[in-house]
């Protein structure tokens, strides 16, 4: 009996290529279970074409990567409408994409701080050459200060010295844990400096639904579900990290001279998108915004600081 008799005498047809999923028992067609969402993908397959599914999946997030860039770089707030509208497929997801960016930026942001450390001392060393080899055309009294000055590192290591000595002098315990940290920090900048921004990293995470929830308050008759404002916040804070990549490199191929010109041009670019993206996604009147836009940079400028504070304190704290 074909499908079409089966069909004419009312009988159940059973659906072609049926897949039972090994997971909770579900019959069902396609690739994933409708009821756990488990793939039928399997694993144990040859390494070839583990290695051609892994290709294909990394493909497939650069070509997602690139689509989602534009929007988020250059259009404040569409990101997030398109998301929350339904139109997810092309774009890479929310945390996905601040995990990948925030992972890029701190890498990165390690390296410049690293590259600063050793630029500063190579000048030191410039300094002393300078001024002990060639002598200074001044007075005596500088020709005997450029004898007596030492690079950058014989300071720290006679300031540790001389904490240690003091150290000795110390009752109270808790005074000589903070001189032996002093002391490491004053040795190893670069081991405090790793620590400083592997905190950081960790707490801007925290800082993220936080900042969700102050956006829910003041913006509550827009957006009435807190998630809607954390996809938003996830979405800006990607921002952040991105441009700060931009910053980086940026920094590197202008120069040390630029520095503070480019960081200044991020703080202020990231202003002008926060606004656009409120304005945007929010969909509130000119004056609202702004009034809006003022309350909420203020608040979060201030949990920025105390969220650098306690990364500061907690780096010193673990040193």
């Amino acid at each position: 009996m074909t499908k079409s008799d089966l069909m004419l005498n009312n009988m159940p047809v059973e659906p072609e290529n049926q897949e039972t999923c090994k997971n909770c028992g579900t019959t069902f067609q396609g690739h994933y279970c409708p009821e756990c969402g488990q793939s039928l993908r399997d694993f144990q397959k040859p390494f070839g074409m583990v290695a051609v599914d892994f290709l294909g999946n990394v493909a497939a997030f650069d070509t997602r990567l690139w689509h989602t860039i534009k929007p988020l770089f250059l259009q404040p707030g569409k990101l997030t409408k398109e998301f929350l509208a339904g139109r997810r497929v092309r774009y890479v997801p929310p945390f996905r994409l601040l995990f990948f960016f925030s992972f890029v930026f701190f890498l990165l942001l390690s390296f410049h701080y690293r590259g600063v450390l050793r630029t500063h001392l190579k000048d030191a060393d410039k300094i002393e050459k300078q001024l002990i080899h060639q002598g200074a055309p001044v007075d005596s009294l500088q020709n005997k200060a450029a004898e007596k000055m030492k690079t950058h590192g014989d300071v720290l290591q006679e300031v540790s010295k001389q904490m240690e000595a003091g150290k000795d002098t110390l009752t109270n315990s808790s005074e000589k844990e903070i001189f032996q940290k002093v002391s490491m920090l004053l040795k190893y900048p670069e081991v405090f400096m790793s620590k400083l921004l592997q905190t950081t990293s960790w707490l801007v995470f925290l800082l993220i639904p936080v900042f969700a929830l102050l956006m829910s308050l003041f913006f509550r008759k827009s957006h009435p579900y807190y998630i809607n404002h954390l996809i938003f916040t996830v979405h800006f804070h990607a921002f952040l990290y991105l441009a700060g990549i931009v910053a980086l490199l940026g920094i590197w191929v202008a120069g040390p001279k630029l520095d503070g010109y480019i960081t200044l041009l991020l703080f202020a670019g990231a202003g002008v998108y926060f606004f656009l993206a409120i304005r945007k996604f929010y969909q509130r009147s000119w004056w609202v915004t702004v009034k809006r836009f003022i309350w909420v940079s203020f608040f979060y400028f201030m949990s920025l600081m105390v969220m650098l504070s306690a990364a500061v304190y907690i780096s010193f704290r673990f040193l």
